[in-house]
Parts: structure tokens; C-alpha cells; sequence
């Protein structure tokens, strides 16, 4: 709006697969969302498949209020998304996020598996001590923007409406 502050975001607006794991608690367990690459207008234009699985990188701002986590809700927590993102390749696989070691043993395999990002995250070698801190700093980027934006539809406090069981 003109006149008016606009936040910073923080995100860098790209698309990228991180490699999020199907989640099958969303009911029916729909087919994978191919991202960008699903685009019949972004598809015609990529013979190859380079943008499958890709999703647009999340901005950080307001992240700790906006659960659940990923394209596809697979991640409850927050924390669950930081550990993802500094384990995915070294934890461990199991079957599904339905899996009792989910995000403990293991991570299920990825939803798409073409595309990748396998430069930027997957081993991050972080401690756990470092993972709770980027999960402290994550929660300082948490604003009052239901209350500031005016936005009548996002009262303070709403859960999420994507919450799987």
C-alpha cells in the first residue's frame, strides 16, 4: 500500500527442493505437488524437468506463528524443520511421517527426488545446542503483524487451518 512500511521478508524469492518428504497425514494422501515444474506454463518452458519439485524458499518473517512447515505441512515444529534441514542425509530413513522415528531415526525419503538441493542443506554438521539457537533467533523475526496489518481474517493467536493429524 502506498505510504506504508512493507517489512522485511527474509527469503531470497527463489524456488528450490529441499527434499520434503511426503505427508501422508493429509487426507486422501494427494499425489506429490511437483512445484513449480507443474506449471503447465513454467513446464512447456523446461523439456528437461530442472524445476520439478521445486517450491518458493519461505520467508522468515513471522515463521514461529506459522506452522505447520514446508509446502506440505509435513513439519509440526518448527524445530522438527531445523533438524530436517541439518540432518536430512546423515539421520537415517524410515517409511513415512506417520513413522514413530520420524525425525529421529530417520527421514522419509524425499516426495520428488529429481532436483535436490544437496549444496546448501541436508548435512549442516550443526549441534544440537546450535539448532535450538537458530531455532531462538528464528523466533525473534515474529512481529505483531495481525494487529498492525489490519488483516481482520488473521486474528493474534489463530492456529493454522493445515494441521494434520
Amino acid at each position: 500500500m502506498k505510504g506504508r512500511l512493507t517489512p522485511p521478508l527474509f527469503t531470497d524469492f527463489t524456488y528450490d527442493n529441499i527434499g520434503l518428504p511426503r505427508n501422508v497425514k493429509i487426507p486422501g494422501n494427494p499425489e506429490p505437488n511437483l512445484g513449480l515444474g507443474g506449471r503447465p506454463d513454467i513446464a512447456k518452458k523446461d523439456p528437461n524437468g530442472d524445476e520439478i519439485g521445486k517450491h518458493k524458499v519461505m520467508p522468515l518473517r513471522n515463521i514461529a506463528i506459522t506452522s505447520p512447515y514446508g509446502h506440505n505441512g509435513v513439519f509440526a515444529t518448527l524445530a522438527q524443520i531445523v533438524h530436517f534441514y541439518n540432518t536430512r542425509d546423515t539421520l537415517g530413513e524410515v517409511l513415512n511421517n506417520r513413522d514413530p522415528g520420524f525425525g529421529k531415526a530417520g527421514w522419509p525419503k524425499p516426495e520428488i527426488q529429481q532436483n535436490v538441493n544437496r549444496d546448501e542443506l541436508g548435512n549442516l554438521k550443526l549441534t544440537q545446542e546450535e539448532e535450538h539457537a537458530i531455532i531462538a533467533f528464528l523466533n525473534t523475526l515474529t512481529d505483531d503483524y495481525p494487529i498492525w496489518g489490519e488483516d481482520g481474517r488473521v486474528p493474534w493467536g489463530t492456529p493454522s487451518p493445515y494441521q494434520y493429524e
